[in-house]
């Protein structure tokens, strides 16, 4: 029974989730639901008070450390903390399931805010991270796109078959070099400071729990300098945008239409 098309989409952050109204069978439908009125803060009490009652969660906020003046992020001799590192952790718990979603999104809410004592000298190594993931994609594409074309030249290859063979053999052969390079940086910061979330000593036990971190690659930092957006928050603006664009193109063949 794929429902998920059926809930109103107002953007409640537990629709289809084990926690939502309609599912349990409390409301018929949406409008008569308590959550549709509730703020966004509301709502992530709504799942932290789950969490807690199935233990999947002891407390919130969550203790990272006992000592807030000293870095949590930090390997080996802590440093004074002087700011604070961000991350946002979910449970599978209040994924939306297969047979709810059907062919609909999957994606609901259930992130809730975990914030991290840091140092300047750990959040820079976090920023080191991200700046040369954003170096090595450029470096490869610019790679790729000129090997491509010098072996092309070079054996002047006439099937487009071939041609793209050699694409894709380019960017296997890239793919792993981003990996290898990426994943030796970031094993080499994490000497020092510790980038994922859930390798905290205070979340180390998170993951046997269902606990992850929603859009995390295989080698990115899941801490960040500023509050992330949930990704419930970034489907509202990717549709806000969507709309407004939508609009925009209807307003501008209306007036061509007036003028013509």
């Amino acid at each position: 029974m794929a429902l998920i098309r059926e809930l109103e989409d107002h953007g409640c952050s537990l629709r289809g989730s084990v926690v939502c109204k309609y599912i349990k069978g409390d409301v018929t439908r949406c409008a008569a639901c308590e959550y549709k009125k509730a703020t966004d803060e509301q709502r992530m009490q709504v799942a932290i008070d789950y969490y807690i009652g199935e233990d999947l969660l002891e407390c919130y906020p969550i203790a990272i450390t006992d000592d807030e003046a000293t870095c949590a992020l930090c390997r080996g001799q802590k440093n004074p903390a002087t700011t604070k590192a961000y991350a946002k952790i979910t449970n599978k718990a209040l994924d939306v399931k297969r047979d709810v979603a059907g062919s609909g999104g999957r994606i609901n809410g259930g992130e809730i805010d975990v914030e991290v004592p840091a140092c300047e000298d750990c959040m820079k190594n976090i920023k080191k991270v991200r700046r040369f993931n954003n170096l090595i994609i450029a470096v490869i594409v610019v790679t790729i796109g000129a090997a491509v074309y010098a072996i092309n030249a070079t054996y002047e290859m006439q099937s487009s078959i071939a041609t793209m063979f050699m694409f894709l053999g380019c960017c296997v052969a890239g793919t792993g070099l981003y990996f290898l390079s990426m994943r030796a940086l970031v094993l080499a910061i994490s000497k020092r400071t510790c980038v994922q979330v859930l390798d905290l000593p205070a979340l180390r036990g998170f993951k046997q729990k269902g606990w992850y971190v929603r859009r995390s690659g295989m080698v990115m930092p899941t801490l960040h300098r500023d509050p992330p957006m949930s990704v419930v928050d970034e489907l509202k603006t990717d549709a806000s945008q969507h709309k407004a664009y939508k609009d925009e193109i209807k307003r501008r063949h209306t007036e061509h239409t007036r003028e013509t």
